[in-house]
């Protein structure tokens, strides 16, 4: 049998406190220590705080959202292309008759 409920269940991380098991810890848990999450982090360096499951879930709700380094360049070379134009030339000789934006 393993030593911890995180190797059998990864839904739990365990507060190393008062040994109860949650999907996370929580500030709201922590404080009920006397503890920040700094605090707890200071104290039990490398404990985590969420358990194996909930990473999970983050991870894969991040990969929804990170831009493709492609779109990135892509977009500023647009805005490279932008600046030089006409278009782009128009906008800045504006923006430094603008009485706000164009003061140094």
């Amino acid at each position: 049998m393993s030593e911890t409920v995180e190797e059998e269940n990864p839904n739990y991380v365990q507060c190393l406190i008062c040994k109860r098991y949650f999907q996370y810890l929580n500030t709201i848990h922590l404080k009920t220590h006397g503890y920040t999450t700094l605090d707890y982090m200071e104290e039990f360096p490398g404990a985590p705080l969420q358990s194996r499951v909930m990473v999970e879930e983050h991870m894969n709700q991040m990969e929804d959202y990170v831009i493709p380094q492609f779109l990135i360049d892509q977009r500023a070379e647009g805005l490279r292309e932008w600046w030089r134009s006409p278009a782009g030339l128009a906008k800045r000789k504006n923006m430094s008759e603008h009485p706000i934006a164009g003061r140094r």
